[in-house]
């Protein structure tokens, strides 16, 4: 149950990052991370077992 709670919080951490990126380009560079929680956030969402 842990797993899945942490697992859903870094899947909207990832969402809005993603959301941010769109709205701001040039954040991509400047926000240490930030395309590190959009790539994390799209591997838990279409499934990281498969690879």
């Amino acid at each position: 149950m842990r797993r899945s709670a942490v697992e859903r919080q870094l899947e909207i951490l990832g969402e809005a990052c993603a959301r941010l990126a769109k709205l701001e380009p040039a954040l991509i560079g400047s926000v240490i991370n930030l395309k590190l929680a959009i790539d994390l956030r799209n591997r838990i969402i279409h499934g990281y077992d498969s690879g």
